[in-house]
């Protein structure tokens, strides 16, 4: 659970190269927020630096909660 808050924090902080690190190289970012084709389930660093990139585009404010 402590690595999803960590996951948090970061995206709240804009950090997505933060996040990227959090991953394995083939790991999996699931989100059913993220429409086909960004998501909902991006594999490996540059499918999940994508999509966190695109999701920080349209949020003003990212906040989120477990």
């Amino acid at each position: 659970m402590r690595r999803v808050h960590e996951v948090f924090e970061r995206f709240e902080a804009r950090d997505v190269e933060g996040v990227v690190g959090l991953f394995a190289a083939d790991g999996v970012f699931a989100d059913p927020h993220y429409p086909p084709p960004i998501g909902p389930a991006m594999v490996g660093h540059l499918a999940i630096r994508e999509g966190l990139l695109w999701g920080l585009t349209i949020v003003d404010q990212p906040h989120l909660a477990v």
